[in-house]
């Protein structure tokens, strides 16, 4: 079935994005080059830059045809453009490569929240955090919003990342901030210690759990675990509807009702594609005339069909 794609430019069909998550709202971080269209009742972003488009996609209901169309809709619009991705996507198309993805639904209530834990998970972290405080101090839960963000904490996760997992970051605390939206920071502090860091996209109904470190010389304690969980019952707090948290076989993302499912991150080349079979696919005109046609009774067609062979000769 054709859809109707046409350009918007209200803020307010922004907000319709669905999922309405950072990675889909192209608005919230580009000052130029992204775009916002209605596919049919669907509202969706992508940016272009250069001879490269990107589709808001990450687990947006979408079908085979409206993403054909949509990629129609962009190569006619964009000449320019000679290869198209998207993340996470529920179909494959294209070049597809298939991964897990695992997301949190959030309940109405902390307490809901915190159930999906067994008693004895919460007392243990709850036992682990007070021994840590034995060690080293009170223990305290700092948020940090936007630019409150220190810099010395984006530096403690880079010497905690590289510690724990050898990844060498190799930018400015600025630089990583904006680079991956992150909008807060969770610190979690056992006296004048850092023991772990969550960061967060929280732009969105939708939050992006964008990345956590805990402090190696106080991995005894599982501070990176329970800073995860406080962070849970804050997005509840806060009335945000779901958690994604992207794939991987991290154990932890196994709990806490999570949801896994099967994604795709797609490569398409335009010029691999048969625009002319796409075209054709989705062409009103010639469903139009074929409808039209069946609707004729036979001897009206085959009479028509006599004068367009005597008129051409």
């Amino acid at each position: 079935m054709r859809m109707k794609i046409t350009p918007t430019y209200n803020v307010n069909d922004y907000r319709r994005v669905s999922p309405d998550f950072i990675y889909n709202r192209f608005d919230l971080f580009c000052e130029d080059g992204f775009f916002a269209v209605r596919v049919g009742e669907k509202v969706i972003e992508y940016r272009v830059d250069g001879e490269r488009a990107e589709l808001g996609l990450w687990l947006t209901d979408i079908t085979a045809e409206e993403l054909e169309q949509l990629i129609l809709y962009i190569v006619r619009t964009h000449g320019d453009v000679r290869q198209i991705t998207c993340s996470n996507s529920v179909i494959p198309y294209g070049t597809a490569k298939a991964h897990n993805h695992f997301r949190i639904v959030f309940p109405e209530t902390v307490e809901e929240m915190e159930s999906r834990v067994s008693a004895k998970s919460r007392s243990k972290a709850r036992k682990k955090l007070r021994f840590a405080e034995e060690a080293c101090g009170e223990s305290k839960i700092t948020e940090y919003e936007g630019s409150e963000i220190p810099d010395s904490v984006v530096e403690a996760f880079f010497r905690f990342k590289l510690a724990t997992r050898g990844r060498e970051y190799n930018m400015t605390p600025a630089e990583y901030l904006s680079r991956y939206h992150v909008s807060h920071c969770y610190v979690l502090t056992v006296g004048e210690t850092i023991g772990a860091i969550r960061f967060a996209c929280e732009q969105c109904p939708v939050v992006y759990g964008e990345n956590f470190a805990f402090n190696p010389e106080l991995s005894d304690y599982s501070l990176g675990r329970y800073i995860f969980m406080y962070h849970l019952s804050r997005m509840v707090e806060k009335g945000k509807s779901q958690l994604f948290f992207a794939g991987g076989d991290f154990e932890y993302k196994t709990h806490y009702g999570s949801i896994e499912e099967t994604v795709y991150d797609c490569r398409i080349d335009v010029a691999k594609l048969d625009l002319k079979a796409l075209e054709a696919k989705y062409s009103t005109s010639k469903k139009l005339k074929k409808k039209l046609a069946s609707l004729l009774p036979k001897r009206v067609g085959d009479w028509l069909y006599r004068l367009k062979v005597r008129l051409l000769g």
